[in-house]
C-alpha cells in the first residue's frame, strides 16, 4: 500500500502537449492565466510555468533531447494530458523519508541531475501503474534561491486578504 506520507505539500500539476503555444492559449483564453514564465532548456523541450493560487501550472512541450523520452510517453496527440503531480520537500531528512518510502514500496525512480550551483534535487517516481501519472518531488535546498521566484501569478485570487 502506498503510504499517504509520500503524498504530502501538493504544489504543481504539469500537462503535456505537442503544441506549447495553443496550450498557453487555452489557459489565457479559457482560464484567464495570462501570464507564464518560459523557460528553454540548453535543449528542444518548452516548459512553461504560472502560479494560480497556491497551485503551479506547469505546460511541456517536450523535445527530442536528452529527457524528452521521459515525457514522450504521455504525449498525446492533440490538446494537454497529465504527465504528473508534484510535492515539494522542504528539508533534507525529509528528502531522505520519501526516497525510503519509495524503496520501501518498490517504486521505480528516475533522479534528475541538477547543476550544483541550482541548490535543487529532482526525483521523479514512477506511479503510472497505480495512478496513471508520474509523481515528481522537488526539494530546493536551504541557502539557495527559490528556483520558481521567476513564475508569475494569476490575478484575482487574493489568498492572504
Amino acid at each position: 500500500m502506498f503510504s499517504p506520507k509520500l503524498l504530502q505539500d501538493f504544489f504543481q500539476f504539469c500537462y503535456v502537449t505537442p503544441d506549447l503555444d495553443a496550450a498557453l492559449a487555452l489557459y489565457r483564453d479559457r482560464f484567464d492565466v495570462p501570464e507564464f514564465y518560459i523557460e528553454l532548456y540548453p535543449t528542444a523541450t518548452r516548459t512553461a510555468f504560472a502560479w494560480v493560487g497556491e497551485t503551479m501550472i506547469e505546460l511541456k512541450q517536450p523535445g527530442d533531447d536528452k529527457w524528452g523520452w521521459l515525457y514522450q510517453d504521455a504525449l498525446p496527440e492533440a490538446g494537454l494530458r497529465l504527465h504528473h503531480l508534484a510535492y515539494r520537500v522542504r528539508d533534507a531528512q525529509r528528502w531522505s523519508e520519501v526516497v525510503a518510502g519509495l524503496a520501501a514500496h518498490e517504486i521505480a525512480t528516475i533522479p534528475v541531475p541538477t547543476p550544483p550551483e541550482v541548490g535543487l534535487e529532482v526525483l521523479y517516481a514512477d506511479t503510472r501503474p497505480q495512478l496513471g501519472h508520474y509523481i515528481e518531488y522537488i526539494w530546493i535546498k536551504s541557502g539557495f534561491p527559490d528556483y520558481f521566484r521567476f513564475v508569475p501569478r494569476a490575478p484575482g485570487l487574493d489568498l492572504h486578504g
